[in-house]
């Protein structure tokens, strides 16, 4: 019998994808003249989600990565750049171990030949990399308070005229409870390995940004590190007169767009974050006697100090009698 597929003449029924006359549609992401190819991914806030890469040319910078290329002038070259370099940030927890010491220094003060200070003595620091718990694609949003999408803002950016205009991303972590992950992990180096003293832990975060600025010689001198610390140096009037001219004290918004933002999120609860973490958090062996002994030794300190007050008192007493 013929086949399913087949119709009585042996012939089979045109493809789903064709049209009457044979011809397939055209790509989805076929570009256009003159702009990206419609339609496109776009995310809720209306930002295409490109594949091409940029070609453009940036520089690390601090934390993030900028760049005053000569193809990002136009919306898609923008859009295709932010897209690129959307990776995500790198995330660490900075754990320091610190105790205070009282130290004398020959200094004279009034009767006294020395003076006692309160110094801080770092004993650990340490970083923990948390970034592979972090979901690799961010979302692009706008946190204006006009509700401006984000390609309303890169058409913005593109459309200005100001040799200090800039566009800036920042990218966050978002809807994670960084105090309950620290302090678990703090709870974990008092009660399961014993450290006593004071400590900070810190999130870190590096490659957190992206910045577009135009390629002029006033935004290079704004940008350059050495010259931007030279503008504040007399009395901060030229620095003044650079964020007037970019419009940060209008009304109106900045010529430095800076409410886009891009949005990361780590997709486990802290407690699963700290079952791996946990065998690299480490701090200073002490143990129960170490601790004692510590106790002990502050404590003849401070009767040893006590007793020297005392005599210091007693002897200005008699002086004064």
């Amino acid at each position: 019998p013929p086949s399913a597929y087949e119709e009585d003449d042996g012939t089979p029924p045109p493809s789903a994808y064709e049209e009457d006359d044979g011809t397939p549609p055209p790509s989805a992401y076929e570009e256009e003249a003159g702009g990206v190819a419609e339609p496109v991914l776009t995310t809720s806030q209306g930002m295409p989600v490109l594949t091409a890469e940029s070609t453009a040319k940036y520089v690390r910078s601090g934390r993030g990565l900028k760049s005053c290329d000569a193809s990002l002038t136009t919306r898609d070259e923008v859009l295709r750049f932010l897209n690129t370099h959307n990776s995500k940030p790198v995330v660490a927890l900075r754990i320091t171990g610190y105790h205070y010491e009282k130290k004398r220094h020959p200094k004279k003060k009034g009767n006294k030949t020395h003076l006692e200070e309160r110094e801080r003595v770092e004993d650990f620091r340490y970083d923990v990399d948390v970034s592979d718990f972090v979901y690799p694609f961010g979302f692009f949003y706008s946190d204006a308070k006009d509700a401006t999408t984000v390609s309303s803002l890169v058409d913005e950016y593109v459309a200005s005229t100001n040799k200090l205009k800039a566009l800036h991303v920042r990218k966050v972590v978002e809807y994670f409870d960084w105090a309950y992950l620290k302090n678990a992990v703090e709870s974990h180096l008092r009660n399961n390995l014993g450290w006593c003293h004071h400590l900070d832990i810190r999130v870190q975060v590096d490659n957190n940004f992206l910045r577009i600025y135009d390629s002029n010689n006033l935004s290079a001198a704004w940008e350059n590190s050495v010259s931007h610390v030279l503008l504040w140096v007399p009395l901060g009037i030229p620095a003044l007169s650079f964020k007037a001219y970019r419009g940060d004290f209008s009304k109106n918004r900045s010529h430095n767009i800076t409410n886009v933002k891009s949005a990361f999120r780590i997709p486990y609860h802290p407690s699963q974050v700290l079952d791996v973490i946990r065998p690299l958090l480490w701090c200073p062996g002490w143990s129960g006697a170490q601790v004692a002994m510590q106790l002990l030794a502050t404590a003849a300190r401070d009767t040893r100090h006590n007793r020297h007050n005392r005599h210091n008192r007693r002897h200005d007493n008699h002086r004064r009698h």
